[in-house]
């Protein structure tokens, strides 16, 4: 996953925030298959954080990753519909990871926001 051509090009050319994120995004999946399998308030706040170092490495990679926590989550209510319960709990979890993620995020979009309008 981590030798091949892309990595070697993006190091060669000093990207590092890319290499890490790059680094992250399958830790920041599992941490996403853990909340999933065991819903609860510590798995939530391990998601948010990878999720938010990786933003904060590679914004593009942000969006990648929403996409891959998209697919996986349809495919979790595919997989288990019948079991209801269980997916009302994950999602509540998910909900909370997402609210965490916003508000832990939306204090440096702000900041950014006031320096845009000052200069």
């Amino acid at each position: 996953y981590m030798v091949n051509p892309l990595v070697y090009v993006r190091f060669m050319f000093g990207q590092w925030l890319f290499i890490a994120a790059y680094a992250l995004i399958p830790f920041a999946l599992k941490a996403f298959l853990e909340l999933l399998e065991n819903p609860n308030t510590k798995n939530a706040i391990k998601l948010t954080l990878l999720s938010t170092a990786v933003g904060i490495m590679l914004i593009h990679g942000l969006f990648l990753l929403f996409l891959a926590f998209l697919v996986i989550f349809v495919a979790r209510l595919i997989k288990e519909r019948k079991n209801r319960a269980r997916l009302i709990q994950a999602s509540r979890y998910v909900g909370v990871s997402a609210a965490i993620f916003i508000v832990v995020n939306i204090d440096d979009q702000l900041y950014r926001h006031k320096q845009i309008s000052i200069a």
